[in-house]
């Protein structure tokens, strides 16, 4: 079995369409397949986009879905609520547990991430990205990671 995660930002307003089809591109396809089990974060944007899409590509049993879903639960968005029950395997995490721990959660239950910026890393709007704090604890497990920036502006 082989595991793929997905991180990434929560604001996918107007950039929707580019997303889903950067998702069907031939090269983003071939590398999906390359994957049994999807491991989204259950909150609202790139995690809901990709989720939904992956389920919808790759139903079970050709995948095996995950959605590891925060205490705080402020900014989730429940696109799994759309699918059968049992189609998805919702992991909640406990009261008293952060986002941080959410991340970590994913990137435990992976062999690869892939992630969605909304900037680039060092841009002043990223100062206090999730995406890029679960791309560092990737890196610092050494879990390869690989993903797209939406906004290339570097100021």
């Amino acid at each position: 079995m082989s595991n793929l995660g997905f991180t990434g930002t929560r604001e996918t307003e107007g950039s929707e369409l580019k997303l889903r089809n950067y998702l069907e591109s031939a090269d983003m396809l071939m590398y999906l397949r390359r994957f049994d089990t999807y491991v989204t974060g259950g909150c609202r944007g790139w995690d809901a986009l990709v989720g939904e899409y992956l389920r919808l590509k790759f139903p079970p049993p050709v995948a095996y879905h995950v959605v590891v879903i925060p205490a705080n639960k402020s900014q989730v968005d429940p696109w799994w609520e759309k699918f059968d029950v049992g189609t998805v395997d919702l992991v909640y995490m406990p009261d008293g547990t952060d986002y941080r721990d959410r991340n970590e959660a994913i990137v435990q239950r992976v062999e690869q991430v892939f992630y969605c910026a909304d900037y680039p890393e060092q841009h002043v709007k990223s100062k206090r990205s999730g995406t890029w704090m679960t791309k560092r604890i990737a890196e610092s497990q050494g879990v390869p990671v690989s993903g797209i920036i939406l906004n290339k502006e570097t100021t």
